[in-house]
């Protein structure tokens, strides 16, 4: 089962070949709290922008998308 990990001043990146989110990690199971991250490959993102799936985590997305 993937974790579910909280992601604030988050945003999408668009790369060649994926998508993956950038943004501070605050109950990860592998992190302290407030690192920065790139994650891996973005499956899915729900339509609202409030939740996202990567290779390895979920991921619950914490405010707006910062610009």
């Amino acid at each position: 089962m993937k974790p579910t990990v909280r992601i604030r001043e988050w945003s999408v990146t668009q790369g060649a070949l994926a998508e993956w989110l950038e943004g501070v990690v605050e109950d990860h199971p592998r992190l302290p709290k407030d690192t920065y991250v790139q994650t891996s490959k973005i499956i899915h993102i729900d339509p609202l922008r409030t939740r996202a799936e990567t290779l390895n985590t979920i991921y619950l997305l914490v405010g707006p998308e910062a610009k």
